[in-house]
């Protein structure tokens, strides 16, 4: 019967220090970001202000196309021709290290800070 109950303590236990720590990344650590970096097969394409309300169609009817959209401090794919459209789905992003991709098309949207420079993606 003991046993039961400690399992039961430390399992409450874990997720607790779990979902502190994610409180404690969302809050803390990420800080609202200053431009998004769009990337189309590797290349840097386009560092666009979040400041500044922009529209950006990337790609063509024969490769694919994303509609990308910085509205109001955040940046979004508004429209993508790609089958699954997670991108669309993924909503909007203004903090600092959140990421959209887009794999289909090769696309990768990441929000940075200001003065931060990113000479290397891990995936």
């Amino acid at each position: 019967m003991h046993k039961k109950r400690n399992t039961i303590i430390f399992a409450a236990l874990v997720i607790f220090v779990a979902f502190a720590g994610l409180l404690v990344q969302e809050t803390l650590l990420k800080k609202e970001g200053s431009y998004a970096v769009i990337q189309s097969h590797g290349m840097e394409e386009a560092r666009l202000p979040l400041s500044k309300n922009t529209e950006l169609l990337l790609g063509d009817s024969e490769q694919g196309y994303n509609r990308i959209v910085v509205e109001d401090g955040a940046v979004s794919v508004t429209e993508a021709d790609c089958a699954d459209k997670i991108c669309v789905h993924a909503g909007k992003i203004s903090r600092t290290g959140e990421v959209i991709a887009c794999l289909p098309h090769e696309l990768i949207i990441t929000v940075q800070g200001a003065g931060e420079d990113t000479d290397a993606y891990a995936w």
